[in-house]
Formats: structure tokens, sequence, C-alpha cells
């Protein structure tokens, strides 16, 4: 039995892949998001997932739409960056920076931060991993981490997802 999904911005699932959120980006928000459209796997097939996996989906772009031009591309990677190293046990909210890690001084850190960016690594979609050669691609988890890890990344004064900032 096949159930149909009437939501906005819903690319269906495939036999070969999974449902995707997919939405034309207004020329004044592409500063935000780093192209003309976004393509977002939801990670499943399931519908009774999907519609769970496209309410996150649909109100990540939300918040970033929302904060137009308050909002740089430095807190947008600082945000993906947070949320993932807090996803892999390599951050506390309360964290200001996050790496670089020493390979020769922090061996288990930095193989650690290596298992996480390959896990992030995983979970992109064959369009993602094209678009790293793109002029300007949108920052991913994978990028975010892979550069906390080797060069570190600051927190910038103001968060997009405030449910990851605390007051010191």
């Amino acid at each position: 039995m096949r159930i149909a999904l009437d939501l906005p911005h819903l690319k269906p699932a495939t036999a070969t892949a999974n449902a995707k959120y997919r939405r034309r980006v207004p020329e004044d928000l592409r500063g935000v998001f780093g192209k003309n459209a976004v393509e977002w796997s939801l990670g499943t097939k399931d519908p009774a997932e999907i519609y769970e996996a496209w309410k996150i989906a649909h109100a990540k772009y939300e918040a970033m739409a929302g904060r137009r031009s308050k909002v740089s591309t430095e807190q947008i990677r600082w945000e993906i960056a947070q949320k993932a190293a807090i996803e892999h046990g390599l951050a506390t909210p309360r964290d200001k920076r996050i790496g670089p890690v020493d390979l020769e001084l922090e061996q288990g850190k930095y193989q650690d931060f290596t298992d996480a960016v390959r896990k992030e690594a995983e979970k992109l979609s064959s369009q993602q991993l094209g678009a790293k050669f793109a002029n300007n691609p949108a920052p991913s988890s994978f990028d975010v981490l892979l550069e906390a890890q080797l060069k570190g990344i600051e927190r910038p004064p103001v968060s997009l997802f405030p449910e990851f900032c605390h007051s010191d």
C-alpha cells in the first residue's frame, strides 16, 4: 500500500532514492544558502518517517530564510559545525571554539574527529558530493567538521539555532 503525502517542497521517494526537501531559493536569500535551490535528503522512504523529517527540513529552511540579512556565512557554518560536533560528542553547547586538533598531541581526539567527518561524509548525497566542485557550494556538516578539525571554528556573536546557545 502506497501512502500519498501532499507536502509543499517534497520530492517523493523513488525505488532508488530517499524522499527529499527541495525548494527554490529567492534571489535575496542566495547569500544565506549559497545556491539557487536546496535539496536535502530526508533520509527515508517510509511515509510515516517522511512527514517528521520534512517538518525538520522545513523548519530549518524557514529559520535560515527568516534571518536573511541578519545571518552571516560564518554564523551558518558555526551552527552546522556545533550541531554536528555535539551529535558526535566532540563539543558542548557552551564551547566557543571547536578545534583545531593536533594529530601528534591529541591522537584520540583527532581520531574521534576523523570518525565523525567520515560519518558525515556518508550522509552526503551524490548531488552534494558533486556540488563540492561548484563555485559556491552550501556548507555541509562534513565540510565544517573537517574545517574545525584542521583549522578550528569560533562561535560568531549571533546564533541561528537558539536551542544550542547558552549564555555564560
